[in-house]
């Protein structure tokens, strides 16, 4: 009888591990079937776990694939899908998530939150400031690890912060959207230079623009996405979205060039004055 029992762990141990593994086995594949999924699929898996008619219509306007479903988080259920409470869908997207979800580059974070990518693109360009603090309230896969340098930074040339994480804000901004925002940072600190050899009041006074432009275009650019984003055909919408990506900015960047040699001329203009006595 002692003979059996010792005996009875070692001999049940095959056992044991060939039925941990058959119980494990559905949850694996599931995990790894659900990138895989189509929109549809996913549609049919919201229909059947019952979590809501906004969620589906939110999963076929915005064609979310199995990928991306693994991405939602409350944030983006409340801003693009205007699901407040959100309790039950993360309960039941905790199932299906793993740590193999891979990176979502930027076309597919902008499939997945239309609303707040494109209102963090408009800011890059328009506000850089107000960009560098929407990025703070992107999900930790969206933004960069590192903060900003400080306050000093933050004032004076945002662009260097955005340009050295362009890699890493919202999966790698497309494009040449990074050098844009080299150019824009050169522009400034060009014309910063050309303001202080006029003096510190000048210089005071353009930093003191700057700031103002960027609050006036972060509120553009708030109204635009509060009262006329909504009502925008998507067509639309997108045809903005590229040009407020790709030319926008470079009109941007010509007229900051004009500025910027406007101030380099006037501060040389100002030097070849002969001194009076």
């Amino acid at each position: 009888y002692q003979r059996r029992v010792r005996e009875l762990p070692i001999s049940t141990m095959p056992r044991c591990a060939l039925l941990l593994s058959i119980l494990l086995l559905p949850v694996v594949s599931i995990a790894a079937s659900v990138r895989e999924w189509t929109v549809p699929e996913v549609a049919a898996w919201v229909t059947e776990r019952h979590l809501g008619d906004a969620l589906l219509s939110g999963v076929l306007e915005n064609q979310i694939n199995g990928k991306l479903l693994l991405w939602l988080d409350p944030q983006v259920l409340q801003s693009d899908f205007g699901i407040e409470d959100s309790a039950d869908i993360m309960a039941a997207l905790g199932e299906l998530q793993t740590d193999a979800m891979g990176k979502m580059d930027f076309w597919e974070q902008r499939k997945l939150a239309r609303r707040q990518v494109t209102h963090l693109c408009w800011l890059l360009f328009a506000a850089p400031r107000f960009a560098i603090r929407h990025i703070g309230a992107l999900p930790v896969y969206a933004r960069p690890a590192n903060p900003i340098g400080g306050w000093i930074e933050w004032l004076l040339i945002p662009e260097y912060y955005l340009y050295l994480n362009a890699d890493n804000i919202l999966g790698g901004l497309p494009g040449f959207m990074p050098w844009i925002l080299l150019a824009q940072m050169l522009a400034k600190m060009l014309a910063l230079a050309g303001a202080a050899m006029n003096g510190l009041p000048k210089l005071g006074w353009q930093v003191a623009k700057q700031v103002g432009a960027g609050v006036l275009s972060a509120g553009v650019v708030w109204i635009c996405m509060l009262l006329i984003w909504p009502i925008t055909p998507w067509f639309i919408s997108d045809l903005f979205f590229y040009l407020s990506v790709y030319v926008f900015p470079l009109v941007t960047c010509i007229m900051q060039a004009v500025s910027m040699i406007a101030l380099l001329g006037s501060a040389m203009a100002v030097k070849a004055l002969p001194k009076r006595s």
